[in-house]
């Protein structure tokens, strides 16, 4: 009998592991108390010899947002240097991801003593996506 087991899938999962070990070398080698410039320079650093390709504060669209990462033009990557994390930054992934139409976003706050990067999942809009399927 076979337990922990799921049919679910895992959006772009070798990738997303690549990028969160970066994230945690990143975190190991500066600590929490950096600035979030220096973790970005640190990650693009790590990007380029680990061959991702990326685009940094990528702006989507006219809407002047600017997502700190687009990583292989899959995953849009977002940091924060904060003493914790609300909802409204889960709220800005979602943004992002709906406006790029991409599926996962990685939400990382170095301020945390331990590491815990955030997969952000694109919700789905049934209004948005039955009135394209009517057209």
């Amino acid at each position: 009998m076979t337990t922990n087991t799921t049919d679910a899938k895992i959006l772009h999962s070798e990738l997303s592991f690549a990028i969160v070990g970066a994230c945690f070398d990143v975190h190991n080698e500066l600590g929490r108390f950096a600035r979030e410039k220096q973790y970005a320079d640190a990650l693009e650093e790590r990007f380029r010899g680990g061959g991702l390709r990326y685009v940094r504060e990528f702006r989507l669209g006219d809407s002047g947002n600017v997502v700190d990462f687009l990583v292989e033009e899959k995953i849009i990557l977002e940091l924060k240097t904060v003493r914790f994390l609300t909802t409204s930054y889960f709220r800005q992934i979602q943004n992002y991801l709906q406006q790029a139409r991409m599926d996962l976003g990685l939400l990382v706050n170095f301020s945390d003593a331990l590491l815990q990067p955030r997969r952000i999942v694109r919700i789905s809009d049934p209004i948005r996506s039955h009135s394209q399927s009517a057209s």
